[in-house]
């Protein structure tokens, strides 16, 4: 057990009321990390000094003290887990092209999607980060290992129809649209969009209509809903 969790009764109640809640999250993250029962005893016992319920779920209460201590909540707080299956469905041929994406969470995020429907291919342009790099590694959660990533493929060598997610008036909304396989989606950087010289060449351009004040949504958000589509047209999931 860690040294930071030993505490009497008077140490404890000493501190002021959002340090006893970070404490005590912290302790609940260590127990959701190791489902030691000594750390689950020690909980009880600070609980029991605060006042708390001795009846409780583990992940309410764990939340319940991140509120309190006024801590942010991060992904990995989630004491929640689920274990990843040992297979995935067969992949699809559906390649995705970034053209010129500058945020490594966005890139991460994008592997992550792709993954999780099983898509395809993903191609980043010359012009992009090195597909190794560490921060796409750990938004991806993992799911870099499981996608084939190249960086500066020949756009000539990209399986055609080329569909482009933009925003246009003119465009097929993107649950209208019959993805059809192999294909590839270009998606652009995040402030210009696709290069011109990209778009032009694209067979298709599909949109994601929106009612609000906003014109258009993070790249990686739409990515998720336009793959979501495609995936489930060719799987009927």
């Amino acid at each position: 057990m860690k040294r930071i969790f030993s505490f009497s009764k008077d140490k404890f109640l000493s501190f002021p009321q959002e340090k006893r809640h970070k404490k005590c999250a912290e302790l609940l993250r260590e127990f959701a990390k190791s489902n030691s029962p000594l750390l689950l005893e020690t909980y009880s016992q600070l609980a029991s000094w605060m006042g708390l319920s001795a009846d409780f779920s583990v992940e309410e209460r764990f939340h319940y003290h991140l509120l309190h201590a006024q801590m942010t909540l991060k992904e990995h707080d989630f004491l929640v887990r689920t274990k990843d299956k040992e297979e995935g469905a067969p992949w699809g041929a559906i390649h995705t092209y970034l053209d010129g994406l500058r945020s490594c969470h966005n890139v991460g995020s994008i592997v992550r999607t792709i993954e999780a429907f099983r898509l395809g291919p993903l191609h980043l342009s010359k012009d992009m980060m090195q597909p190794d790099h560490p921060l796409i590694q750990k938004v991806s959660m993992g799911a870099w290992k499981e996608v084939v990533i190249d960086h500066g493929i020949p756009l000539s060598s990209l399986p055609r129809p080329w569909i482009a997610l933009e925003t246009s008036d003119e465009a097929s909304r993107w649950n209208e649209f019959l993805y059809q396989e192999p294909c590839t989606l270009f998606l652009g950087n995040e402030e210009r969009g696709l290069s011109l010289s990209i778009l032009k060449q694209c067979d298709n351009v599909v949109t994601i209509p929106l009612v609000g004040k906003k014109n258009s949504l993070n790249v990686s958000n739409a990515f998720s809903i336009l793959a979501a589509e495609a995936a489930t047209q060719g799987r009927n999931v």
